[in-house]
Order: structure tokens, then sequence, then C-alpha cells
């Protein structure tokens, strides 16, 4: 969202965005209020996304794609293809951990969380986030040994 809308902003072009913005607060409160009823903090967090997504998030990307002179297709799908097919190789490690911290200690469960976010994200970027050239690039470029090893994780 802050790729798409800080375009916009960097045009000084605003127009109805700032309407936008407004509404989505408004929005954002009221959903954010009746969430946390039942889901506590985590029931504001999504509604913030939710939010986020449908209102500035959208708006700016449809304004994006016109500043731009892109389809929202390649706007939306080709250019975040990456981050999304990693988000997808994440996700079920990321679920197994945290159906696992329940029964550890505070201390345990981000220690475990937080391992298993940077090997999964970390093997994930090398194997979907960044394009073969550049990881071919970067393993030529590493020393020997460790380019050998990565090599072997990665591909």
């Amino acid at each position: 969202n802050h790729c798409h809308a800080s375009l916009v902003i960097w045009t000084k072009d605003i127009r109805v965005m700032k309407y936008i913005y407004f509404i989505e607060g408004v929005v954002f409160i009221g959903s954010g209020y009746l969430t946390s009823k039942f889901f506590g903090i985590t029931g504001i967090l999504i509604s913030s996304i939710l939010c986020a997504s449908l209102f500035s998030g959208a708006y700016s990307l449809w304004r994006a794609g016109n500043i731009l002179s892109v389809s929202l297709h390649e706007l939306s799908w080709k250019w975040f293809r990456r981050s999304a097919l990693m988000s997808l190789f994440i996700l079920p490690f990321v679920l197994i951990a945290e159906f696992l911290s329940p029964w550890l200690t505070p201390w345990t469960s981000l220690i475990l969380i937080g391992a298993v976010i940077l090997v999964s994200g970390g093997l994930s970027l090398f194997r979907v986030g960044l394009p073969p050239e550049f990881v071919s690039e970067l393993l030529a470029k590493l020393p020997r040994q460790a380019g050998k090893m990565l090599a072997k994780i990665v591909h």
C-alpha cells in the first residue's frame, strides 16, 4: 500500500485520496471497536489490515496504475507475485510454530516463531523471492565454500 500511495502523493495529484483516508479511518474505528469486543487486539489488527486494503490500498493501486499507464494485473500480480509466493511458502511453518507456542514460555515461543520465520523466510527469499539470475550472481560472489553450501540449500 505504501508504495502505491506514495507514488500518488509524490505526484501531488491527491484528488479524492484525502477523503478515502477519512472514510477508511471512520470505518476502521467502528469495525475495530466491534471486533475488539470479540477478538481483542487481534480483531483490531485484522480490521486495520482489511480497512487499509479495501480503501486506501485499492484506491492507490488504481491511481498508480493510471499514473504509470500500467494495467491492474501487471501492477498487482506481476510486481508482487514473488512476495505473495513467499508468504504462501512461509505460512505453513508459521502456523505450525504458532500452534506449538501456547505450550511454551513466552520467551521460548518468541524464539521459536522468530527462528521459524527467519529460516523459512530466508529459504523462500532465495527460492522464490529473488530472480534466479540474481541468486546465481550472489552465489558466485560469495566465498567458495559458503556459495557451495548455500547453493545446496536453495537449489
